[in-house]
């Protein structure tokens, strides 16, 4: 008999799904600067919530950026992960009194899963959902040093509501996070 298939990991899907699309939607797109970031951050799900999130992203080029998501929570015999992944545009605001605030736009991947343990009266269930939507961003740059960087950021992820899960998905997540990182020129 051969042995069970493993699940693929959520993560590692993320992080290949985030650099597969970057190549292909934006080739033409130059380098001359580049970052990296990572933070931590509060999620709401819709239902005015907050929960813990780790966020970790990259930008290529002046505005083209990915970032990906990972929350979830336990209540009792119910866990819930989340991951979400975004690629988008920013674009800083041509205020007069700062260049420290920008928006973003671009796309969503959202991969949840929803694990029933095993009681004395059931057994063990899981489910994974997938989705896709749309992605929005302000963000506001707190700190901005040659090559070090803070920012404070306003993630709004819309999905079209899931068919296919053990209990309600939302059609939206916001994040709010504060995140530091590096450039390169």
């Amino acid at each position: 008999m051969p042995p069970p298939l493993r699940r693929p990991n959520p993560y590692a899907t993320l992080i290949a799904l985030s650099v597969t699309a970057s190549a292909m939607l934006f080739p033409t797109s130059t380098c001359e600067a580049a970052s990296v970031f990572a933070g931590g951050g509060v999620v709401s799900e819709g239902d005015d919530r907050y929960k813990p999130v780790a966020l970790a992203g990259v930008t290529f080029g002046p505005n083209v950026y990915a970032t990906a998501f990972a929350y979830g929570q336990r209540f009792s015999i119910v866990s819930r992960r989340g991951q979400v992944a975004s690629l988008g545009k920013q674009w800083v605001l041509p205020l007069p009194f700062t260049k420290r605030l920008s928006l973003g736009i671009g796309a969503s991947f959202l991969h949840e899963s929803t694990t029933l343990a095993a009681t004395s009266t059931s057994t063990k269930r899981s489910e994974d959902s997938f989705n896709l939507g749309a992605h929005f961003l302000f963000k506001l740059r707190i700190i901005d040093a040659t090559s070090f960087f803070v920012d404070l950021d306003w993630h709004a992820h819309v999905f079209p509501a899931g068919f296919s899960t053990l209990y309600l998905v939302t059609g939206r997540r916001q994040v709010l996070s504060l995140g530091t990182g590096w450039k390169w020129k």
